[in-house]
């Protein structure tokens, strides 16, 4: 079935559409993290004084999954594929919020994820080189797999001050809308400006000081989604270097997973082991405040977005 806004294209009511489901919802989500203990205390890696729900992600991806299946269908195969490899991420946070899984039981629950994303047939399939296109038929599943579950702990890894995590994920999704919308993909324009509008209204109780995170079940969905839209707008020209302009978007959260491995494997200490290394933490360490530093990682973000839909243009334009 062909969805309402694919056929009748008004696409400049889906984020005020999602925004205000997402606004109205997000209480529920309070009331449910209280109820079903999805509490996040606090510790000396945290900056919220009182215990505060870590239930942000519970009803997002819902909204999510159901405004996008109403607007672009049940029939189209990739969307279903993102939305059922996003439902086992969703769950796999959710267990963690309730349960706080050790590292193995997390991953796990990704890479299942993942790879029913990939068996949809959203993949990385090749790369343009001067010598002319290559496939990547031995590794693309692989390879696929280690960007989806890469970008989903890469927010997880800067889901660390108030309102970071879900602004970063509107500023990366409307500029995935533009690069989506330049080359004429509407699904994955408007996929993109679902994710915009549901986390733009969450945003409202998370914003410093935040009266609900996001959460596992928030920020690894969330990362999930950004990296299965990046594939699936790379997917429709099938070369990698579409994906390099989406990976320019995601620079922030992208650097800041790279250095926390380079940085834990010099410490000698596991991968998921958390620290105060992250890059929101070195801007507090210079006597910045939690809001002055989501702000200044806010513009950085800005940039990089303006810069990928800038080459976005100049590739496929």
């Amino acid at each position: 079935m062909t969805g309402f806004l694919v056929q009748n294209s008004y696409p400049l009511g889906v984020f005020l559409i999602t925004f205000l489901c997402s606004a109205l919802l997000t209480p529920l989500s309070f009331y449910l993290g209280k109820k079903l203990k999805l509490i996040d205390y606090p510790s000396t890696r945290k900056h919220h004084i009182i215990p505060i729900p870590r239930s942000g992600g519970l009803l997002l991806f819902p909204v999510i999954a159901i405004i996008s299946l109403f607007l672009i269908g049940t029939g189209n195969k990739e969307l279903i594929g993102i939305l059922l490899g996003g439902t086992v991420f969703w769950l796999t946070g959710i267990l963690d919020d309730r349960f706080t899984f050790r590292a193995r039981y997390k991953f796990s629950g990704q890479l299942i994820g993942a790879l029913i994303l990939v068996l949809s047939g959203v993949l990385i399939k090749g790369v343009n080189t001067p010598w002319g296109y290559v496939t990547l038929d031995g590794v693309k599943y692989l390879l696929t797999i280690l960007w989806i579950v890469g970008m989903s702990n890469a927010l997880n890894f800067i889901d660390g001050l108030d309102g970071l995590a879900g602004g970063v994920v509107i500023i990366s999704s409307i500029a995935f809308y533009v690069l989506a919308q330049g080359r004429g993909l509407t699904e994955v324009s408007l996929l993109s400006l679902v994710i915009a509008g549901a986390v733009g209204g969450f945003l409202l109780y998370n914003f410093p000081r935040a009266k609900i995170i996001l959460g596992d079940s928030g920020s690894i969905t969330l990362g999930y989604l950004l990296g299965a839209v990046s594939v699936w707008g790379a997917l429709k020209r099938t070369t990698i270097s579409v994906l390099v302009v989406y990976a320019i978007v995601l620079a922030i959260p992208l650097f800041d997973m790279v250095f926390a491995i380079i940085r834990r494997k010099v410490k000698g200490i596991p991968i998921s082991q958390p620290d105060k290394g992250h890059i929101h933490h070195r801007l507090l360490d210079l006597g910045l405040t939690p809001t002055q530093t989501v702000v200044i990682l806010y513009c950085v973000s800005i940039v990089f977005a303006l810069i990928a839909v800038y080459l976005g243009g100049k590739q496929f334009g």
